[in-house]
């Protein structure tokens, strides 16, 4: 059975949005012209056939009418605080209805709204940042992938040996199964230990109903800590996209073949 994908329209990462010109005091000027964040390459791979079947996508608004049509939600930051009117049908499209959502987030997931939805499944998100880096990316690998079939089940496809992403936030959570986690060298920027270093530095969450990890869910939840990491190269707002680096779109196809009904 193909996925239906519902792509949230009130996403950062999936929506035009405008940047202010400074003028050379310092002062807002002349919007520049409205950017968008690149992400074709992302939306042909969820477009990607599944077991012969095309799937569908459609980038909408979070009702219950798009809901009912839809088997997969995906939401890549939000731009913009939920209402009640789509907290209420994400809840029950994934804790009865039995469907799939994917949660792209980012650094700072408190301003982006984020974690507002994934605190409701029990997950926190913190933000996150670097002590003394210079480098803009991040590459997960080795001992920070854990064994899991998303990642290396061989009926998925290629399995995922490293991930390359931007600064990203950190997933706090005592529910589901965490299969990503950040290298060292994670503080809490505005930590009251200052730079101390975050021990709890998970990137990649699941919480699979199908499995009994939680009573509460029938669906598959899957929980990442970046969304930058699935734009293309040439997107540049509001950092650079990386889905060819790494096996970043090794692991989007698996990602969608694992969310499969």
């Amino acid at each position: 059975m193909a996925l239906r994908i519902l792509i949230d329209d009130k996403c950062f990462q999936s929506i035009f949005h405008q940047e202010t010109h400074l003028d050379r005091f310092g002062h807002p000027g002349v919007p520049n012209p409205v950017h968008q964040r690149r992400i074709s390459t992302f939306l042909d791979i969820l477009r990607e056939p599944a077991a012969g079947i095309k799937n569908e996508v459609q980038i909408g608004a979070i009702t219950e009418t798009n809901l009912q049509w839809a088997s997969s939600l995906v939401l890549l930051t939000r731009a913009e605080p939920f209402s009640d009117e789509a907290f209420n049908p994400i809840t029950q499209f994934v804790l009865e209805a039995g469907n799939s959502l994917l949660i792209f987030s980012n650094h700072n997931p408190h301003e982006k709204h984020d974690h507002s939805l994934t605190q409701r499944f029990g997950v926190d998100l913190c933000g996150g940042y670097w002590s003394g880096r210079r480098e803009l990316t991040t590459t997960i690998s080795g001992a920070c992938l854990r064994a899991h079939p998303l990642l290396d089940a061989p009926e998925f496809g290629k399995p995922v040996s490293s991930l390359v992403t931007n600064t990203t936030c950190r997933i706090v959570s005592t529910v589901g199964t965490p299969f990503l986690y950040l290298p060292d060298g994670m503080v809490g920027r505005w930590s009251s230990e200052g730079e101390a270093l975050i021990p709890d530095r998970i990137f990649g969450l699941i919480i699979d109903g199908s499995k009994s990890q939680s009573d509460a869910v029938k669906g598959k939840i899957v929980i990442l800590a970046d969304s930058g990491f699935i734009a293309d190269k040439d997107s540049t707002v509001p950092g650079k996209g990386l889905i060819d680096q790494g096996d970043n779109e090794v692991f989007i196809r698996r990602l969608i073949r694992f969310i499969c009904p």
